[in-house]
């Protein structure tokens, strides 16, 4: 046997045994890496915008292509073909651009995306500067989260094109002040970082995550709840730790279970055209209950008590007080 180990024949079937033993392990490791590396971005759709001001005008689609470039860039996620949506609008009967929310829900559920963005071009002007002419946008893009179809991100923006002399149409004027306005829209999509957490465990209503203040999580926002892709319950964030939370249930539709993915709701600005031709923004109201206002009912609820402890004969009662917090 020694004989037959040293010889070059068994030295060759000694290295043949160690390799078929050894390749599984290499095989596997190989395959476990290079999934790793293939990593799985969630899938966002862009449609075609709303033009508020001219229907029937293609800047529409000038925009949703700008928006889809501008996504592409950041890398983070894919974006679904424009050739794909066609053709799932076309499957569904759907003319784009899509008309309420349902019909974009089904849009991106068509296309499987997790995400879908949509907008409006709420006006747009050329006009004549420093002996050129210049053209700006009002745009308006809005990210849905396409299981809740909920409004979680999105932004208002006004784009101005470069100042051009010569023969150049309104067109091409317009279309730079829409690139303008999509670039930078999405750089403030991208820029504000809104929170996810998990839920850890619930008690009746109330459920407690695993992401607080450190991850940007505050009293009063609005949270989508989902599990497996689709929305479970929308909830609200009150008590908030450096590194955990509580949510409130507002509505279930599932229940709230460990493991389920908390999503933050952004509250997007409206862009309301004037009269005039000019925009102005309207900031969303803040439903969260002012924490300052719960502090002076505790103080004048203990206040009252004290005084109606001490005057138990007296009869007289103060009737149709309210409490408005102050502006």
């Amino acid at each position: 046997m020694r004989r037959f180990i040293k010889s070059l024949f068994g030295k060759v079937i000694g290295q043949l045994v160690i390799l078929t033993l050894v390749l599984p392990s290499i095989t596997l490791a190989l395959f476990t890496r290079a999934e790793a590396q293939v990593a799985v971005l969630p899938l966002w759709a862009v449609t075609e915008f709303k033009n508020l001001k001219s229907p029937g005008t293609n800047f529409g689609k000038t925009a949703s292509t700008a928006v889809a470039s501008e996504l592409g860039k950041i890398g983070t996620f894919d974006v679904i073909p424009d050739e794909s949506i066609k053709r799932a609008a076309d499957n569904l009967g759907i003319t784009l651009p899509a008309d309420g929310i349902v019909n974009l829900m089904r849009l991106g559920q068509e296309v499987k995306a997790s995400t879908i963005v949509s907008g409006e071009i709420v006006n747009y002007v050329v006009h004549s500067v420093g002996g050129g002419r210049q053209a700006s946008v009002a745009l308006r893009v809005v990210v849905y989260d396409v299981a809740s179809a909920l409004a979680v991100n999105g932004a208002v923006q006004e784009g101005v094109s470069t100042i051009r002399s010569g023969n150049v149409t309104d067109d091409t004027l317009i279309g730079d002040a829409i690139g303008q306005a999509s670039s930078e829209a999405i750089r403030n999509i991208h820029s504000r970082a809104l929170p996810f957490g998990t839920v850890l465990n619930t008690q009746e209503n109330k459920a407690l995550i695993n992401k607080g203040s450190r991850a940007g999580f505050q009293p009063g926002q609005e949270v989508v709840v989902i599990r497996n892709g689709d929305q479970v319950a929308t909830a609200r964030v009150t008590d908030v730790e450096p590194d955990s939370s509580y949510i409130v249930a507002s509505r279930m539709i599932k229940g709230i279970q460990p493991g389920d993915k908390v999503r933050v709701v952004f509250q997007i600005p409206n862009l309301v055209l004037n009269p005039d031709g000019s925009t102005h923004t309207i900031q969303p109201k803040n439903h969260a209950f002012p924490s300052g206002l719960v502090s002076v009912l505790l103080v004048l609820g203990v206040i009252a008590a004290l005084v109606g402890g001490g005057n138990g004969g007296s009869q007289d009662t103060a009737t149709d007080v309210t409490a408005e917090a102050t502006r």
